[in-house]
């Protein structure tokens, strides 16, 4: 099944348990999905959108710096898989001419992948399964308010400038009720 180009669209609080989530979004304004994450993997995540300078590197940057010195580099991440309520990622690679593919939790996959400037991609059929129309609906409402335009394809990663009060009011009208179903 193809795969759907995603973005990072905000890192943010689910209120009612505290939990981090990423919202992922595609750029041709399809599909809109939350995961629940880690607040490590949060953090990650968020450094590296605001481009925050910390003095000693993190589990995400160590890492990178590994793969470069191996002479190695992230080609994509792909969440191919959501079984039991439970995302599943890989890491693709690609070393001395030789594909590797990896397994990782999508947070991880998602954080290097801002690192790496590298694509984040979603099994189509995943896309489907996870996407929530009614979040789409409120990041289209919310963006066409802020911009004072109509729609318009999600920011690639690494230019998300998502306010956390933006970002707080998505997370508010996303929950209306529900527990959260997915986690990475």
């Amino acid at each position: 099944m193809p795969n759907v180009l995603m973005s990072v669209v905000a890192v943010a609080v689910d209120q009612s348990n505290n939990s981090p989530i990423v919202i992922l979004r595609d750029i041709e304004d399809r599909f809109a999905i939350p995961i629940w994450i880690g607040l490590l993997e949060a953090s990650a995540i968020q450094i590296e959108l605001q481009q925050v300078a910390i003095p000693r590197p993190m589990t995400h940057d160590i890492l990178k710096t590994t793969i470069e010195r191996l002479g190695g580099r992230l080609v994509s991440v792909e969440i191919c898989d959501l079984r039991q309520d439970t995302f599943f990622a890989t890491l693709n690679l690609e070393q001395d001419g030789r594909s590797l593919t990896i397994d990782a939790r999508p947070s991880d996959a998602i954080a290097l992948a801002l690192r790496f400037r590298a694509p984040i991609f979603v099994d189509e059929r995943v896309a489907a399964e996870a996407s929530r129309p009614d979040l789409l609906e409120r990041l289209k409402r919310n963006e066409s308010a802020t911009t004072g335009e109509g729609g318009g394809a999600a920011k690639r990663q690494g230019e998300s400038g998502t306010e956390s009060a933006e970002a707080q009011e998505i997370i508010e009208q996303l929950e209306s009720g529900v527990e959260p179903k997915w986690k990475a």
